[in-house]
């Protein structure tokens, strides 16, 4: 058992989280001491008090509906984010899956947007619709109800008791893959949406690039606490919400995430040839090794063609977006 990649267990007895299944297994475990030390190093966030020293966090997968996530989980708090918020990349204003999502607004719809922020989103639809947004940052509401918007600091489980049926379309923007009950979260959106409209869905993809790079700080706790397959995304809509998939959008590769897409191709090419994937972050000889001949960019480059060659998703971009229909009563 090593510091970054203690051996894993065969089963947990923890049901699922988002069918209930008690078919699980833990696919792989961290070091928590690692991640702590990573964020500290690549972000300068301190994430101590959400680990135990010493302990170890594993990645669960669910043998029936395929939803994967951490245990412990610990979701980031406000001080979190706002330590994240410093860094020039961490927020991006304009998500490319906006630009997919705005084909399903009519211009008469009631729209309302989960984890709104600022409220960009509305920016990109009609100004006949009707939009309201749920936000708790207050920043973000008090930038938003500063253009004129209708955004309040209230959980979506409590709006759609006060509201059921009452929308045209529900959506949220990468806000799923932070949520701690995401069976109880997911059925308070579908609730709040009428009969024969829409549910809105944005989330990293697991089916992408996203899955091959196993020390992704960002994609583990205390940032994403779930990660989320496609087939996972349409199990939840058709079992658990009852609606009809309309369709699954994957974002294209964005030429930001170019470089960190070539170097994951590449340790993956470098696994092909040696046998053996390769921490880049790892002090030992062979990462060192390997960090040298994947610096070099002609290599790189073959390294990663031949990684990606492995993986039919593999040059899949960040974001996946799902829409599902709500079936008429």
């Amino acid at each position: 058992m090593s510091k970054d990649n203690p051996m894993p267990s065969n089963k947990t007895e923890q049901p699922c989280l988002l069918c209930g299944s008690n078919h699980l297994a833990v696919i792989d475990s961290i070091a928590t001491d690692l991640v702590v030390e990573n964020y500290a190093k690549a972000f300068d966030v301190n994430v101590e008090s959400y680990f135990k020293p010493g302990g170890k966090m594993d990645l669960i997968g669910c043998e029936d509906c395929g939803f994967l996530r951490y245990d412990p989980m610990p979701a980031g708090d406000a001080a979190f984010y706002e330590a994240l918020q410093r860094l020039p990349w961490y927020y991006q204003d304009i998500k490319p899956e906006y630009h997919f999502a705005k084909t399903h607004v009519g211009a008469q719809d009631r729209v309302l947007e989960i984890g709104c922020g600022k409220g960009v989103f509305r920016s990109f639809l009609p100004e006949s619709i009707d939009y309201h947004g749920l936000e708790f940052n207050q920043a973000a509401i008090d930038k938003a109800t500063a253009q004129g918007l209708h955004v309040t600091a209230e959980p979506i489980e409590n709006h759609a008791d006060a509201h059921p049926g009452e929308y045209d379309v529900v959506c949220h923007f990468q806000v799923l893959e932070h949520v701690s009950d995401p069976q109880g979260f997911l059925q308070a959106c579908a609730k709040a949406v009428k009969p024969g409209g829409k549910l809105i869905v944005a989330v990293p993809a697991e089916d992408s690039f996203l899955s091959l790079h196993r020390v992704d700080w960002l994609n583990m706790p205390p940032h994403h606490v779930s990660r989320w397959k496609d087939s996972t995304l349409r199990h939840a809509f058709e079992t658990q919400l009852g609606l009809a998939v309309d369709t699954v959008w994957h974002e294209p590769l964005a030429d930001y995430h170019d470089g960190w897409h070539r170097s994951i191709m590449a340790n993956h090419g470098f696994k092909r040839l040696f046998g053996k994937q390769i921490s880049l972050d790892g002090k030992g000889r062979l990462s060192q090794f390997a960090r040298r001949i994947i610096a070099k960019p002609r290599l790189q480059g073959w390294l990663a063609r031949l990684g990606a060659s492995r993986f039919e998703f593999a040059d899949r971009g960040h974001s996946v977006c799902a829409v599902g229909v709500k079936r008429p009563l």
